[in-house]
């Protein structure tokens, strides 16, 4: 359809954005001018007490002071309805009185044949809601009894029932002059292979109908009542109104109860939709059924930009979790994701209310996992990365992931997060444990501050602080000055810890430069970035202009000796930290000669891991062996406990 500016003007001059905002507003008596067309309301794009939504009927157009929000009575629509552009007009014209332009002669006959089939779904829909209070219909009636679904469900999804019979509904059909060519093509009825009459297609089962975004009933879905019927579901099949892989369950209340304060729930049943929406959860919609396909997924996020899917808690609703992320990776963005929410073993949603109730519910909606977290479970539960070979399998394995992503800037994010992921795993697989990154370690909590403090800070903490911050720099400002170097180390640089934050900063940024492929220019990056003064501070201390690798004209073994080097030692650091803390925690109430003893020999060993890496082979170099066997045997030995005495 081709709609021209005159049509659109002609439009909005007919249009009162007034009356439209007005259904989903309420205006501000005090501060509006109704006579002039000057209104003003709560903004529904966002949670407010204050009325910040303007509204000048004049001029048909609305801004919220608040979050910015602009548009007229088209847009409007598509917003807080969500309903598509042709949608939209097609609403407003309608109420303005305006035909729409006219379209071509074999669209005019498509139309006028919609038309007629939905008038034919909907007498279908009636006749299937009075047959479910019939005599015939005890036993669907003891059905929906015991699934918990009241008379108030029963009347707002229009719940019915087939009868038992070949021709029950084929029969009515024709009392009523419905042509046999409109049951077929309605998919109400199938012609036999003797080709004599017509049977029905849905008999003896519970029936659902399923309406379209604007509310036309399109299709439906049967419930078997006879437990040996072939199939327990049965949808209508695939006619000029239905497209099974187009459509949701519940689409139209479920985009009208939609807000800013709810979530859109994703669930595979109609019986989930039915109990989810009695217990409150009323935008809700299913799938048919079926796997979610990559047009019901435009159609959730039109919706929503961050849908829960809500899966049953067994095998098969974990694999269609898995399914459904691989489906959505390339169409990912900053406004376009998904949450999971993964019932109990051998639960449904409809299994998890009756059992636990609304609350319970509730939390596992508000508990519900990222997409990233469950990409990451699939790919490590269960799974031991012991081996070089088997975490160059997973490393692989992400990377694949991101570049799923068309989405640059969220491409850069998720592999920062994976990063984060991947660094905590492999250091676990190493037997350390993961510290806590909310947290700020440091000598005290170590209980070193239990011992004589005259002793300790000079020992350790004050000798350390100012080396810490030189060796950090000098590692930092060799990478940023030789980028090239940054991708064959990027593994290390993620599993090292810094101890000082703005170190951390710019380390981070680094590793974000080389995601997005912009380390050539990283030094310009950093700086936009971090501003010039946090990488001035690293490039100002006097020992770097000393440091062969910082030297013009040095040469790659050097920067990569110096590199490994620096890693090396800091790797160290962080091991004898983690020991000191360790000893620290075995000995509390422990004399403090003892605990000074431990913290001396500890310092003794952190000395001698600096002194080991003077000596790097070429062969330890090639395979970036950052904790040396010297050092790994003082700490296997444990060297700073006080032996016993024979």
């Amino acid at each position: 359809m081709n709609l021209s500016t005159a049509f659109l003007d002609e439009l909005r001059s007919r249009t009162s954005i007034v009356q439209v905002v007005g259904r989903k507003v309420t205006w501000d008596i005090k501060k509006s001018n109704q006579g002039k067309g000057d209104m003003w309301a709560p903004c529904p794009f966002h949670q407010e007490k204050t009325a910040s939504f303007h509204v000048d009927d004049q001029k048909g157009f609305y801004y919220c002071f608040g979050c910015h929000a602009k548009g007229d009575s088209i847009s409007f629509l598509m917003e807080v309805e969500n309903f598509s552009f042709i949608e939209a007009v097609e609403i407003l014209a309608s109420e303005a009185g305006l035909q729409l332009p006219q379209v071509d002669k074999g669209s005019q006959q498509k139309n006028d044949k919609r038309a007629e089939l939905i008038k034919v779904m909907e007498l279908v829909v009636n006749i299937f809601k009075d047959q479910l209070t019939s005599v015939n219909a005890t036993n669907a009636r003891a059905y929906l009894q015991s699934r918990g679904t009241t008379q108030e469900s029963i009347d707002r999804f229009e719940i019915g029932y087939a009868l038992d019979g070949y021709q029950s509904l084929f029969s009515l059909l024709k009392k009523k002059d419905i042509s046999e060519e409109l049951m077929v093509e309605a998919g109400l009825c199938l012609r036999p292979v003797d080709g004599q009459g017509l049977n029905d297609r849905f008999r003896d089962r519970i029936m659902f109908p399923i309406r379209d975004r604007r509310g036309n009933c399109i299709a439906f879905g049967g419930r078997a009542m006879n437990p040996k019927a072939k199939a327990k579901y049965l949808n209508s099949p695939e006619t000029l109104l239905f497209d099974k892989g187009n459509t949701l369950y519940n689409h139209k209340l479920a985009r009208q109860s939609f807000g800013s304060d709810t979530a859109l729930i994703v669930v595979e049943g109609y019986m989930d939709v039915i109990a989810m929406d009695s217990h409150g959860f009323r935008a809700t919609v299913s799938t048919l059924g079926t796997a979610i396909t990559e047009k019901q997924l435009s159609l959730i996020w039109q919706i929503s930009a961050e849908p829960i899917v809500a899966l049953d808690g067994d095998t098969a609703g974990t694999k269609a979790a898995y399914r459904l992320m691989d489906l959505a990776l390339p169409f990912l963005e900053a406004q376009k994701s998904l949450r999971f929410c993964l019932m109990p073993e051998g639960q449904d949603p409809d299994d998890f209310l009756k059992i636990s109730g609304k609350s319970k519910m509730t939390e596992l909606v508000e508990g519900s996992t990222p997409l990233i977290n469950l990409l990451w479970k699939r790919e490590t539960e269960g799974k031991v990365f012991d081996s070089p070979e088997r975490r160059a399998l997973l490393d692989k394995t992400l990377r694949a992931i991101i570049n799923q992503i068309k989405d640059r800037e969220l491409r850069k994010h998720y592999g920062s997060e994976f990063a984060s992921l991947r660094s905590n795993l492999f250091y676990q697989s190493k037997g350390y444990q993961v510290r806590n990154p909310n947290k700020k370690y440091s000598y005290k909590d170590a209980n070193i501050a239990t011992a004589s403090l005259n002793t300790k800070k000079s020992m350790i903490v004050t000798t350390q602080d100012m080396e810490v911050r030189l060796r950090e720099a000098l590692l930092l400002a060799v990478i940023i000055r030789n980028p090239r170097f940054i991708g064959e180390f990027v593994k290390e640089l993620e599993l090292i810890d810094l101890r000082l934050e703005e170190h951390k900063k710019v380390l981070s940024t680094v590793l974000q430069s080389y995601y997005e492929e912009n380390s050539k220019n990283i030094e310009e990056f950093l700086k936009n970035k971090l501003g010039i003064n946090n990488i001035s501070r690293i490039f100002g201390l006097k020992h770097l202009m000393i440091a062969p690798a910082m030297l013009p004209k040095a040469s790659d073994d050097t920067i990569r000796q110096t590199i490994i080097g620096e890693i090396t030692k800091i790797h160290a650091r962080q091991g004898v930290e983690r020991e000191i803390k360790e000893a620290a925690e075995d000995l509390k109430g422990a004399t403090d000669e003892s605990l000074t003893w431990r913290v001396s020999r500890a310092a003794e060993a952190n000395n001698s891991a600096n002194k080991l890496q003077k000596g790097v082979s070429e062969n330890e170099l090639d395979n970036h062996k950052f904790l040396s066997d010297g050092l790994q045997a003082l700490i296997d030995n444990q060297v700073w406990k006080k032996k016993k005495t024979k």
